[in-house]
């Protein structure tokens, strides 16, 4: 069994997981050590693809896991932590009803994240961004499984 071409990916996987410690630590309101774990998981980005150039490696999964590694720590962690600050702060307010709409704003940064991930690019300068999302097919079947429907 060679156990170099593994490598890569346990650096990624030390990547998904400091990012996912980052987001426990958001919940529980240690933004700092929150942070923290950004940084760590920022270490581990670049060290995984520095092992992968070095060990000549690469492989599907590498490439597919890297992306949630990064969509999980760098999207995710971060938008959670401007949520919980947003959610905090009673300075900036925008009220629906009786819900403050601002910390949900910050959620949009994973979705923006993972647009940017998958470079989705428009079919046509009109196409906006919940089309390229939702009805264009690339980003739709690549990145959200989800939505796994075809357009028209």
């Amino acid at each position: 069994m060679n156990i170099k071409k593994h490598i890569p990916n346990a650096i990624t996987s030390l990547n998904l997981v400091s990012g996912c410690i980052a987001i426990i630590l958001t919940f529980n309101f240690d933004l700092k050590y929150a942070a923290y774990f950004i940084l760590l998981a920022a270490v581990f980005d670049f060290f995984d693809g520095m092992a992968a150039r070095w060990l000549h490696v690469k492989s599907a999964i590498g490439k597919e896991l890297d992306s949630l590694a990064d969509v999980v720590s760098f999207g995710v962690a971060p938008g959670l932590i401007v949520f919980q600050l947003c959610a905090v702060s009673n300075d900036i307010v925008l009220f629906a009803g009786e819900i403050n709409l601002i910390p949900f704003i910050a959620l949009l940064i994973p979705v923006f994240f993972g647009a940017e991930a998958c470079q989705i690019q428009p079919r046509r300068p009109s196409d906006g961004i919940v089309y390229r999302l939702t009805r264009s097919g690339q980003c739709s079947n690549d990145c959200f499984p989800a939505f796994n429907f075809k357009p028209d």
